[in-house]
């Protein structure tokens, strides 16, 4: 009998949704939508993804997000780090009011754009005032429950 037991073999298959999972095995994410409700998109949301409070918080609004959050959706949905001078041209803002760390060396290889409390508040006043976002709790969302949410709602894997 011990015998028998020793030559079984348990298979276990891992859903990946990406390659980076793979390597970091992290992956948390962010949904954003415009609706002129956030009633409506919450009951969307829960049309799809009855439990969805289970991997993601509450769905907030533009106005009810941190700086970091901001500058988190900033950054990956307007190439933020990659090309900053794209984010002052997108927003028409002038980078001296933009960024807290502008020179005149703006094209410097290594420059590392940050964000001023001001550029912050311009950018806000510029974005859609109907956005709402949904931010993963964890890392690892469900995959099978983001790809219902990416039905619904813009995703951005925040790696």
């Amino acid at each position: 009998m011990k015998h028998l037991e020793m030559d079984k073999k348990l298979l276990f298959t891992i859903n990946v949704h990406s390659f980076v999972d793979v390597i970091t095995n992290s992956s948390s994410e962010l949904f954003v939508e415009s609706s002129n409700s956030k009633e409506t998109l919450i009951a969307l949301i829960k049309e799809v993804y009855p439990r969805y409070l289970d991997e993601y918080e509450e769905l907030r609004s533009l106005d009810e997000l941190s700086t970091g959050e901001l500058e988190q959706y900033i950054s990956y949905a307007y190439e933020h780090y990659s090309n900053p001078m794209k984010l002052s041209k997108k927003f028409d803002i002038d980078p001296i009011m933009l960024y807290s760390n502008w020179s005149e060396k703006d094209t410097a290889r290594y420059w590392f754009p940050r964000i001023s409390d001001v550029g912050y508040e311009l950018i806000k006043e510029r974005l859609n005032p109907n956005l709402y976002f949904l931010f993963s709790i964890n890392d690892n969302p469900e995959w099978e429950m983001q790809e219902k949410l990416m039905l619904i709602m813009n995703r951005y894997h925040l790696g």
